[in-house]
């Protein structure tokens, strides 16, 4: 009877959690062994960052006709996120997170890697690790990762606005978006099966 009952909470307690619909982990480091190179960041990443559209760039392209919906939409969710961290470290009076390419591409890349391990490591080591890798290359004194998934229900700025909510209700991810320490972002959404992974990469580049 007593084992009956056990596994009766144990469904129970399953079908709580899987009734939530969202999943989500939360990681910072200032400094690595990354951060020990000499190596200066590429000048194309700062101009770069100036060829990206605004949350209201991508909201109205939206609206006429994008060549894929799908993506359309997932840059929204992206926009969306971004304009509420900033929105949230001005209100706090800390300097708006600029949008790094870089950091965009390898948090892109990052959601796509939690569909299959939702941590904060990527074959055994440090999430970070794909920051050694040439297409994704970041030389920082400071990074930072926030992860999340959950059901795709809604508009994209209302997902947009729940992954914010998320991570603003959570201390360990609340701090990384307002840190002093960070003064880049990269925010990535990935899609699957109805499911939606995010990733943000903070980060201050070595100078």
């Amino acid at each position: 009877m007593r084992i009956l009952r056990k596994i009766m909470w144990f469904l129970v307690i399953t079908m709580v959690s899987l009734g939530i619909g969202y999943y989500y982990g939360s990681q910072s480091q200032i400094g690595s062994e990354s951060s020990k190179t000499t190596q200066p960041v590429s000048n194309k990443t700062t101009e770069d960052t100036k060829s990206l559209k605004t949350s209201e760039e991508i909201n109205e392209e939206a609206k006429s006709t994008p060549p894929d919906q799908s993506e359309a939409e997932l840059e929204i969710i992206e926009a969306e996120i971004h304009r509420l961290v900033n929105e949230e470290r001005e209100a706090q009076g800390v300097t708006s997170l600029a949008i790094n390419p870089q950091l965009v591409k390898a948090s892109r890349k990052r959601s796509e890697e939690i569909v299959t391990d939702f941590s904060h490591e990527r074959q055994g080591i440090s999430s970070f690790s794909i920051f050694k890798e040439p297409e994704y290359e970041y030389i920082y004194q400071a990074v930072g990762e926030n992860i999340v998934m959950a059901t795709y229900q809604g508009s994209p700025k209302e997902m947009g606005a729940y992954f914010f909510k998320l991570w603003k209700e959570s201390p360990g991810h609340y701090k990384n978006m307002i840190s002093p320490n960070f003064n880049e972002v990269g925010t990535g959404i990935y899609k699957q099966d109805g499911i939606l992974y995010g990733t943000q990469l903070f980060g201050t580049p070595r100078n």
